[in-house]
């Protein structure tokens, strides 16, 4: 008689519950934007990032746009702003956790971070640099 490890599931059915658990989620995973095209190629659904976050130049188009965003509610690591044209962060009004430093600099158009208005935890340092049209906090 074949041994089951929870009786009723077979080990398909076990895999297959692992595999889709977090269908919205990037687990152990760290996620680098770099141009707008990779932003307009990130999956709009995603909520939950294990891993670091980081939005940085490249490509032939510069950040503009983070919309494909607003869902995110977690990033496990750090969240790092590079160098993009955005305006403001109002992408991450439903971000609730930072697990590591939240770190924006050079970023030349931003005039606001009121996006973090949800935010309750960011686990390590916030660093903020040479974003010299950011008019408040």
């Amino acid at each position: 008689m074949p041994k089951h490890f929870l009786p009723g599931y077979s080990l398909v059915t076990l895999f297959t519950l692992i595999c889709c658990i977090s269908v919205n989620s990037l687990l152990g995973q760290d996620v680098v934007l770099q141009g707008q095209v990779s932003v307009d190629g990130f999956d709009p659904n995603t909520t939950h990032i294990t891993g670091n976050l980081t939005f940085k130049p490249g490509g032939s188009f510069p950040i503009t746009d983070i919309s494909n965003l607003s869902n995110l509610e977690y990033i496990g690591g750090s969240l790092t702003i590079e160098r993009t044209d955005l305006v403001n962060l109002d992408a991450f009004s439903k971000l609730d956790s930072i697990g590591a430093d939240l770190v924006i600099f050079s970023n030349r158009h931003l005039k606001h971070i009121n996006g973090f208005s949800n935010l309750q935890m960011i686990g390590e340092d916030v660093i903020m640099y040479a974003n010299d049209s950011l008019e408040q906090i």
